[in-house]
């Protein structure tokens, strides 16, 4: 499980450094368009790489939830990661942006602080990703849970 979650921070790098290169406009040196770096920057990349890292913590929850009760608690994770994502990610986001960064729409100059400070969440992941059980402590659970 561990091993998919550290390939969809992979993922998350990969697209923060096309970002790096389209906002230092090294794309443009290059003779690569806007566009073309957008399609394969983070905007796609972020994507695939959430999905990617979602999948273990879904199987998880799958297997660890109680007998009857799978639909609730996938329900339920999914509702969380939504919330984490959809609304409190991007508010906090807002919120560091407006008060420490102050990128808008006509002044991107420190457009790159945000991108780093993307750098620094993937950082704070790849910290916490020995949190997730391997097998063996999943199995022990789960016997326990029957028993």
């Amino acid at each position: 499980m561990r091993t998919l979650t550290y390939f969809g921070c992979f993922i998350g790098v990969v697209g923060l450094l096309i970002d790096l290169f389209q906002v230092f406009r090294w794309n443009l040196a290059w003779g690569i368009s806007d566009m073309t770096v957008l399609c394969f920057g983070s905007t796609v990349l972020s994507t695939i790489g959430f999905a990617i890292s979602q999948l273990p913590s879904l199987v998880l929850f799958h297997k660890l939830a109680p007998p009857h009760v799978e639909a609730t608690m996938m329900a339920f994770s999914a509702s969380v990661v939504n919330l984490s994502r959809g609304v409190i990610g991007q508010l906090t986001g807002a919120f560091i942006n407006k008060y420490f960064v102050g990128v808008t729409a006509k002044d991107l100059s420190n457009y790159y602080i945000l991108v780093l400070l993307g750098f620094g969440n993937i950082l704070w992941e790849l910290c916490i990703i020995r949190l997730i059980p391997v097998q063996k402590e999943i199995d022990a659970a789960i016997i326990l849970r029957k028993s």
